[in-house]
């Protein structure tokens, strides 16, 4: 296990001052104050059964892998790398499922997308093996979507949320600005699907603002179906939720026939050699 993945506050602050400077430090405590103070936003979550095939990659490479059940090695990985003419029709560039770290760093390097890399967010990723997806064209990644099994970190709610057994989360969902329009926002998320079958999950999930209509269209075109809507707030300290997620997501495991908790299923955590 990573031994990141159980640092506290202090340590986590140490290694922010360390890596990105006095500043950032400053900003991430200045808004973690304001945030517990006060914090709302809301959602609507939206849910998908995965039972429809989709095409095998061309190459033949191991045998699929159990997100959130095992670190798997970079040769692995590539032979995760799916053809976009199997995923994406016309929509040149490539998919690709790539350890979380990997794509931090280079969030982290792009301006405008530091927004997108959360601490707590990557701790659980490598703890629990998540793979996030992305869409590469010319060698440049263009498009990403964060995925996640078993446990995930909600930074809308600043805490640990965990999944049902083979129901996955997917969220931000983002390309870059230069390359939107072109079908590309659909042949990541139609990757990131079939990625998600052939790793035996049987459901997805996700959380759209009401306000983002162009992300909400897109996801029920690919046939998500609204599961309810979440309001959050927090005042001082304490939350209050209009819906509690967990109710949603025990809805999404009842339509897949899946256990409420991911503890309760054969999908552990192991170590390659």
């Amino acid at each position: 296990m990573d031994h990141k993945s159980h640092q506290g506050p202090a340590s986590r602050a140490l290694e922010v001052w360390r890596t990105r400077g006095t500043k950032e430090l400053l900003r991430r405590v200045a808004a973690r104050l304001e945030s517990m103070v006060f914090k709302t936003n809301s959602a609507v979550w939206f849910g998908k059964e995965l039972l429809s095939a989709v095409p095998a990659p061309a190459s033949s490479g191991p045998a699929p892998l159990q997100l959130g059940g095992g670190l798997i090695t970079k040769n692995e990985l590539a032979a995760q790398t799916i053809a976009a003419s199997q995923v994406g029709g016309d929509v040149p560039g490539d998919f690709a499922a790539v350890e979380p770290r990997e794509l931090g760093e280079w969030l982290r390097q792009s301006s405008g997308l530091a927004w997108a890399v959360d601490v707590r967010e990557l701790e659980i990723a490598a703890e629990c093996g998540h793979r996030w997806t992305s869409w590469t064209l010319g060698g440049e990644t263009v498009a990403f979507c964060k995925v996640g099994g078993r446990r995930v970190f909600m930074v809308d709610f600043d805490r640990p949320l965990d999944l049902p057994a083979r129901v996955a989360y997917l969220s931000d969902v983002y390309v870059v600005s230069q390359m939107r329009r072109r079908g590309i926002g659909r042949a990541l998320l139609a990757g990131t699907l079939g990625f998600l079958r052939e790793n035996s999950f049987s459901g997805v999930v996700c959380h759209i603002p009401g306000s983002n209509e162009p992300s909400a269209h897109l996801f029920r075109s690919l046939g998500f179906a609204p599961l309810g809507e979440v309001r959050f707030t927090r005042v001082l300290g304490i939350p209050l939720f209009s819906t509690r997620p967990e109710k949603l997501l025990e809805k999404m495991s009842s339509k897949c026939g899946s256990p409420k908790s991911a503890r309760s299923t054969d999908i552990h955590r192991k170590s390659t050699s």
